[in-house]
């Protein structure tokens, strides 16, 4: 755990938190002295000693272009890659629409190539989505957690940048959540966005300057 996330968790969300668990404690152990340069959280959960499971392509969910499950704490997380339509007028994501990619095959052959055009940005996004549920409910029925958005003119952009579990305080009787973290990067400043996901599905948000 980053010593500056740990303190932000302390100040922001509670001061008497206590971290345990997170993706950083289960990257592999690499070579002294060399560097490893992770493109992506993905990219850590993948090369990671995490017991990952890559959902099969008959398994995504609507608007899934790819997913993968595993285990932080007393939590299973569903870290996938998404499509939306856009709202109209106003080209912010449409949850409640998400792309049926056999009805839209080109897309789903051709992603990354047609959202680089402006005209397909402002009608679809891509995303990337966080659900979860509490270990005792299995991978069934997970709560939706956050979303990545993004700008129609690439002004901005957000990714996922760390989930981790913690306490508020060393009490038996206090429950583990699961915070996310989505950060926002602008041309002048980044914001990180945490989110707060309690046992009961409970999704509250707190932000800071990064």
């Amino acid at each position: 755990m980053n010593e500056d996330t740990y303190m932000m968790i302390k100040s922001e969300w509670s001061p008497t938190a206590i971290i345990t668990d997170g993706i950083n404690g289960h990257l592999k152990p690499h070579e002294e002295n060399v560097t490893i340069c992770y493109g992506s959280l993905y990219d850590q959960i993948m090369d990671s000693n995490l017991n990952v499971k890559i959902i099969n392509e008959k398994d995504l969910l609507l608007g899934e272009l790819s997913a993968i499950v595993f285990r932080i704490g007393s939590y299973n997380i569903r870290f996938a890659l998404k499509i939306y339509h856009r709202k109209d007028g106003d080209y912010e994501i449409d949850r409640k629409n998400p792309i049926d990619l056999n009805k839209i095959p080109f897309i789903k052959n051709n992603v990354f190539p047609i959202l680089d055009n402006f005209e397909n940005r402002k009608n679809y996004a891509v995303v990337t989505e966080i659900s979860a549920n509490n270990t005792d409910s299995g991978e069934d029925g997970m709560f939706y957690i956050c979303n990545t958005q993004e700008a129609i003119g690439g002004s901005w952009h957000e990714v996922v940048t760390d989930i981790i579990t913690a306490k508020k305080s060393e009490s038996a009787d206090d429950q583990e959540h699961l915070l996310v973290c989505i950060t926002w990067t602008g041309t002048c400043h980044t914001v990180a966005n945490w989110y707060d996901f309690d046992c009961e599905g409970n999704v509250t948000s707190f932000s800071y300057e990064a």
